[in-house]
């Protein structure tokens, strides 16, 4: 007797039941637009995975993130024994592979399928800016550390000039996250964000100093050369001499 081969799930599944996939998603839920579910939707790929299937392995480029519909999942990471260590398995409405999308470093980690998988992939780079914008906003207050400063600067490089309020209020606050942010206003060249670029100058670790010194380089007034000045005579490094002089003559030559 010969066996029909079974469905291709690409063919099962409606652009309605997509949407619905992300709403029950833990990164998504009660968290989307009908429009933002929409668009999403229409970026991702269904896939299906034998058991015992590599979806990504550590070290490989990260252009994607997958959201996982049915099955089983098992995290490893490779031990310096040459062996790996299984440290999570995921299963239905579990993300992964969002890490390394929001960094931009090599994939953490090798995830294999322990059942037959059925996922949806997010090919990041087609989903529109607005939305990449969204899917950030949704990271920032739940990543790590290293997480949020990404999607922070990522917000940045979308250029949304709506975004600089919000991107303002955080850098209201001191935290861990006052380079991206400083980084991220830079990005975004605005009169408008010397107050806040000021704080950090004031406040920040060495990191977020330089970077808050070069984004005023980039959009501060005459009003930020004495705290310019006073930045690098301040801490004595060379550095902080170099980019806080930069962007002094950035400023006046504007």
């Amino acid at each position: 007797i010969e066996m029909a081969p079974p469905p291709d799930i690409r063919d099962l599944l409606e652009p309605r039941e997509i949407q619905e996939a992300l709403t029950n998603t833990g990164l998504f839920r009660k968290a989307l637009s009908d429009e933002e579910r929409e668009t999403l939707g229409a970026n991702c790929r269904p896939i299906e995975l034998a058991k015992g299937s590599v979806l990504m392995r550590q070290g490989d480029a990260a252009v994607s993130m997958f959201i996982v519909l049915e099955g089983a999942i098992s995290i490893a990471i490779d031990t310096p024994g040459g062996d790996q260590q299984e440290v999570a398995v995921s299963a239905a409405g579990d993300v992964v592979g969002e890490m390394s999308l929001m960094t931009g470093a090599p994939r953490t980690a090798t995830v294999t399928a322990l059942t037959r998988l059925r996922a949806l992939e997010m090919l990041f780079t087609r989903v529109p800016a607005r939305e990449q914008a969204r899917i950030c906003d949704l990271v920032i207050p739940i990543g790590p550390a290293e997480i949020s400063a990404r999607a922070i600067r990522h917000l940045g490089e979308l250029s949304l000039r709506g975004r600089l309020p919000q991107l303002r209020r955080l850098a209201a606050q001191p935290s861990s996250l006052d380079a991206a942010l400083a980084d991220a206003l830079g990005l975004m060249p605005d009169a408008g964000s010397e107050p806040a670029l000021l704080a950090i100058l004031a406040r920040g670790d060495h990191a977020a100093r330089l970077a808050a010194a070069r984004a005023l380089g980039a959009c501060g007034t005459a009003a930020a050369v004495p705290a310019l000045h006073g930045a690098h005579r301040s801490l004595l490094d060379r550095e902080m001499t170099r980019v806080c002089e930069d962007a002094v003559l950035k400023i006046q030559q504007r």
